[in-house]
């Protein structure tokens, strides 16, 4: 299903030739088992997966620029929730 969704966003954006920027902005406080692994996934683990399916070039970062024009696509992955 993730990956219907992202497929689908990335087919309106045309992200095959866009600027894509992937913000890890998780706290590290939960990772889900990987439906086909079984080994503990961050959230932004799974569209980098996806992102690199669909040959879809990419730049991760932990700390969001200031300047965010040079991105034709911002996917931000926040976490599960957070412990406090």
């Amino acid at each position: 299903m993730r990956k219907l969704v992202l497929f689908l966003i990335i087919s309106s954006f045309s992200l095959l030739s866009a600027s894509v920027l992937l913000w890890n902005n998780e706290n590290g406080s939960w990772h889900y088992p990987h439906p086909e692994t079984g080994v503990p996934s961050a959230g932004y683990q799974g569209i980098e997966e996806v992102l690199n399916e669909l040959n879809v070039t990419f730049e991760i970062v932990q700390v969001l620029p200031a300047d965010l024009s040079g991105y034709s696509v911002v996917f931000a992955s926040l976490g599960s929730w957070c412990e406090t």
